[in-house]
């Protein structure tokens, strides 16, 4: 099953066993520097790559695969719900704010369902886009939203590679921490 998982979608799977230590990451995005878009330490600027993500999430960058880039408008709530086995009246989407998304809570329901009824083949679409919402573009708490979500379906259905956006992502994520920080 697991094989079956990361042959799919890389081993994304196994960033769920990463134990995130807060104050380390703390510690670290003060050294971010906005001007160069790297961390600046004594004698030592570093910066996250491409090829680094790549390893992290076994993804590839081919030749002959694109790679994902937002189009102006996200993926149809519709695709979403036949991408994960659901009938589109069954989708809970959730509006917080700016942001619409489903809720961890309704996810992890979906996931008990599937897993309950023998339907891996959902389960595991199931569960990447989670982790897609809640671990690679963590962007609203216990919540998967719909910019994380069209990532996902481009790459479901397109094959899209999303290790460039996971990248941008966290470097935008690196720049707003540096924002928040000057402002204290």
């Amino acid at each position: 099953m697991r094989g079956t998982f990361n042959k799919m979608y890389g081993r994304i799977l196994d960033l769920l066993d990463i134990s995130v230590k807060t104050p380390v990451i703390s510690a670290l995005a003060q050294f971010w520097s906005s001007d160069l878009h790297c961390f600046e330490l004594p004698n030592l600027d570093l910066v996250p790559t491409i090829e680094e993500y790549m390893r992290m999430t076994r993804l590839p960058i081919d030749d002959n695969i694109g790679v994902y880039s937002y189009r102006g408008r996200y993926v149809d709530e519709r695709k979403i719900a036949k991408l994960i086995g659901l009938h589109p009246d069954q989708l809970k989407f959730e509006k917080r704010g700016a942001i619409q998304g489903l809720r961890k809570s309704f996810l992890e329901d979906h996931l008990e369902a599937l897993a309950g009824g023998g339907s891996w083949h959902y389960f595991n679409k199931t569960l990447a886009l989670t982790i897609y919402g809640l671990i690679l573009f963590p962007f609203a708490p216990n919540m998967v939203d719909h910019a994380a979500m069209d990532v996902f379906a481009h790459y479901e259905t397109q094959g899209l590679n999303p290790v460039p956006a996971i990248l941008a992502d966290t470097l935008l994520t690196l720049e707003v921490c540096q924002k928040k920080m000057e402002a204290l």
